[in-house]
């Protein structure tokens, strides 16, 4: 299933994640499309912003791990350790606390400024992940709806020019909020009556959404709930997930 994952989630667009605030198989999911992007491209720089401090760092390494083997038996070019250690050098773990710091991340990110740091470390085809973009904008605006929601905005005009600039693949971790049945933007299944949070403003600027539910006790879905460029709206993929492992239903 690897190769869905690098063909759900593509370069130079803002892609959504969305699934309950109480559940951590969005962010699962995220680690799993990271791991597939590096085992891929062995170039590629990830930049991962948390929001919330609860990045696991031995469960990404040990789902990187699982993909590591898994291509090192067909090529074999190093040792599953050297492999594994290249790629995590790939990583760029970054904290934020806040919209300002988000935002004063996003332009220490951008390669046109002349003050950037690392300008070595985001490349071509990079992949940027953050997580929670939920947990930094529904606080700025219950603090202040009418700042929190133009900060919110800035931010993601922002981001859709880097990301398209450098051909990024970005991915924003969201929560979702409850819906009703004339939203057009929520679950297929009628008895998961949720939407992404923040808004139709959150959404105009994504470019793809997908949203995570769990409506019975043995499978996850992952739908696509919205795609600007393509139709794939409706699409779902099935899954299991067991102590940090997707097991992917092909039925």
């Amino acid at each position: 299933m690897s190769s869905v994952f690098r063909d759900l989630f593509v370069q130079s667009r803002i892609s959504v994640i969305a699934g309950s605030p109480n559940d951590d198989t969005k962010s699962l999911v995220a680690m799993h499309v990271l791991a597939t992007f590096l085992v891929f491209n062995s170039s590629t720089t990830c930049i991962w912003i948390d929001t919330t401090g609860s990045f696991q760092v031995y469960l990404f390494r040990e789902i990187l791990f699982q993909y590591v083997k898994d291509i090192n038996s067909l090529t074999g070019s190093f040792s599953n350790e050297q492999l594994l250690q290249k790629l995590i050098d790939n990583v760029m773990l970054i904290r934020a606390f806040d919209s300002i710091g988000l935002s004063d991340i996003l332009n220490d990110l951008d390669p046109s400024h002349l003050e950037f740091r690392n300008r070595e470390k985001l490349s071509k085809g990079s992949i940027l992940i953050v997580d929670s973009f939920t947990f930094i904008y529904s606080k700025a605006m219950r603090d202040d709806q009418a700042s929190g929601h133009l900060a919110m905005t800035s931010f993601l005009k922002n981001l859709r020019m880097l990301s398209n600039a450098n051909d990024l693949t970005t991915i924003l971790i969201n929560s979702t909020v409850n819906a009703n049945e004339n939203d057009l933007m929520r679950s297929q299944f009628d008895n998961i009556l949720q939407k992404p949070s923040l808004g139709l403003a959150f959404l105009h600027y994504c470019d793809f959404c997908t949203l995570i539910s769990h409506p019975d006790d043995k499978y996850y879905y992952l739908e696509i709930i919205a795609d600007r460029w393509d139709s794939t709206e409706g699409f779902i993929l099935k899954f299991q997930s067991r102590n940090g492992k997707l097991y992917f239903n092909e039925d």
